[in-house]
């Protein structure tokens, strides 16, 4: 567990995180820790006392188990506000709580092989501050809280999976949003979808 603000995980270079390992960020405030550039099996952020957006700068190397994010305090955890980059997601996204910027002025992707679900009082920005940002999902797609863009940003959610992906939008789904269907698998809507942005299918 990470339970002070900033810091620093060990060095990459030297550090290992097993299959079935957990981190668990719990203590920043205002400063993001550094050397995250390592690829983590299980990786939760829940930064109850978070008070200022934290902009992770595209540092994280990979996850390849479940990406989580529980709590962000009263501001936004941020992928990639600096330069524009991609996390590749091996498990699950879970925005469970708090506020998800994907791009922040930047063009920036969060790729997951397995499902995303975002949680009723969750919110996941896709774009922000004129960027682009995309969320690319293998598995089944489950919107329960708020996905948007700010104004003058675009965002997509692009559906990839090659087996049959079920997508569920209840909660909020605004902006200019695009939906891209590229898998070879089938997708099946439960229930009725409201587009903000195109649809296009490419798979």
């Amino acid at each position: 567990e990470h339970a002070q603000d900033g810091g620093a995980f060990p060095p990459s270079t030297n550090t290992t995180w097993a299959t079935g390992s957990s981190v668990l960020v719990s203590g920043v405030t205002r400063t993001a820790p550094t050397n995250l550039d390592a690829t983590f099996d299980t990786f939760t952020w829940d930064a109850t006392a978070q008070s200022k957006d934290i902009d992770l700068a595209g540092s994280i190397g990979g996850i390849s188990g479940d990406f989580i994010i529980t709590s962000t305090g009263a501001r936004s955890l941020i992928w990639d506000g600096t330069t524009g980059s991609s996390l590749s997601v091996g498990g699950n996204l879970n925005v469970n709580g708090g506020t998800f910027v994907i791009a922040d002025g930047t063009t920036s992707s969060v790729s997951a092989g397995g499902n995303v679900d975002v949680a009723a009082g969750a919110s996941l920005i896709l774009a922000d501050g004129n960027g682009s940002g995309t969320l690319l999902a293998a598995g089944d797609v489950t919107f329960t809280g708020d996905v948007t863009t700010t104004a003058g940003a675009a965002g997509s959610v692009e559906v990839t999976g090659a087996t049959t992906q079920n997508l569920a939008i209840n909660g909020t789904f605004t902006a200019d949003i695009d939906l891209v269907l590229s898998g070879t698998g089938s997708t099946v809507a439960q229930g009725d979808l409201t587009i903000p942005g195109s649809l296009t299918e490419t798979g």
